[in-house]
């Protein structure tokens, strides 16, 4: 598989993703990270929050603004995730995410059960996106990247 070199961050991603000792290597993997503003606003908690500042001071993420036009659309996957029960439920802020990485043709690194069940569901609504949870980022990083030690908390 081929990774896009860019990526959009949702919460659950940077809190988990902060945990790794080796945390630093998704910027070997990806050129450029954005995350939206409203998901900004989900991470509280002190190690995400570092890890945040790191890669925004290192001028590898970039805060997405606020739009009204990525809202409607996101909506619109909320909707239509919530028509098939084989999807968990996707809130806002995940669907935001998965609406930005389609725009610029990103990986969508999440570790939200809906959206990564909707992307398998309705692959359709997310191209030309990738959606990936931090083991499969992982994964594909030790092998594409030769990342073979110290992925692990």
């Amino acid at each position: 598989m081929s990774l896009p070199s860019t990526c959009v961050l949702d919460a659950c991603f940077i809190i988990d993703w902060s945990r790794w000792r080796r945390r630093h290597l998704i910027k070997e993997i990806f050129s450029a990270g954005f995350m939206p503003e409203i998901t900004l606003r989900e991470v509280i908690t002190e190690k995400p929050l570092r890890a945040l500042r790191e890669l925004i001071l290192d001028g590898w993420l970039t805060i997405y603004p606020h739009s009204r036009e990525l809202e409607e659309e996101a909506v619109s996957l909320i909707l239509d995730a919530r028509r098939d029960p084989r999807i968990p439920r996707i809130d806002p802020p995940e669907a935001l995410c998965s609406i930005l990485a389609r725009r610029l043709g990103s990986a969508l690194l999440t570790e939200n059960r809906g959206i990564i069940r909707a992307y398998w569901l309705m692959r359709e609504k997310f191209s030309p996106a990738i959606v990936l949870n931090s083991l499969r980022l992982q994964k594909l990083g030790k092998k594409a990247y030769g990342f073979n030690r110290g992925m692990n908390c």
